[in-house]
């Protein structure tokens, strides 16, 4: 991901000094449970499939403003992801985010992502808070967004192109405290 044009890069890849000790990377008790790479100068394409594959303690993944290409598609196992930030990245689709059952927060704003609202969404039962606003979404939102996603504090969806009625199930959504939807 272009590793040597990083504004941030203290201790990457040093032989020397523990992952942990490493630029973004937060670690408990050994395992690298963050990683925190925000407006960092990332490019080309993340690798998905091995970085969350191999990292199960990972619970924060945050690639927010980087210009990196991004997919959940062949990640097989769910490991420990509660919060991935995606926000200003070439994330194109979540398709396959369903696989991460705990996750409780996904920031994918302003990605140029294109298509109905996303289906996979609707599996993450546990979602507090999703934004997927500035992006090009259309169509109506799914009737049963609020029964699927009860848990629901805040939803962004705003500045893309939703058409249609709200579904009558956004009241089962009884802790969303924060909803977007202007500009649609």
């Amino acid at each position: 991901c272009n590793g040597p044009n990083w504004e941030a890069r203290t201790n990457w890849l040093s032989e020397s000094v523990s992952v942990c000790q490493w630029e973004g990377i937060t670690c408990s008790d050994g395992d690298i449970t963050e990683i925190s790479l925000r407006s960092n100068g990332l490019s080309g394409t993340f690798p998905t499939k091995e970085v969350l594959g191999a990292l199960t303690t990972l619970t924060r993944l945050s690639l927010e403003g980087n210009p990196v290409s991004f997919s959940f598609t062949g990640v097989k196992s769910p490991g420990s992801l509660t919060a991935i930030e995606l926000s200003n990245t070439n994330l194109e689709s979540l398709e396959g985010i369903d696989i991460f059952t705990g996750l409780t927060e996904v920031y994918a704003s302003s990605c140029g992502m294109r298509g109905e609202f996303p289906s996979a969404i609707l599996q993450l039962s546990s979602l507090e808070r999703l934004d997927i606003s500035f992006n090009e979404c259309h169509g109506t939102l799914p009737s049963n967004i609020g029964s699927s996603l009860q848990s629901m504090q805040l939803l962004a969806l705003h500045h893309n192109s939703f058409s249609g009625s709200l579904p009558s199930s956004l009241g089962e959504m009884r802790s969303l405290h924060f909803l977007q939807l202007q500009a649609n």
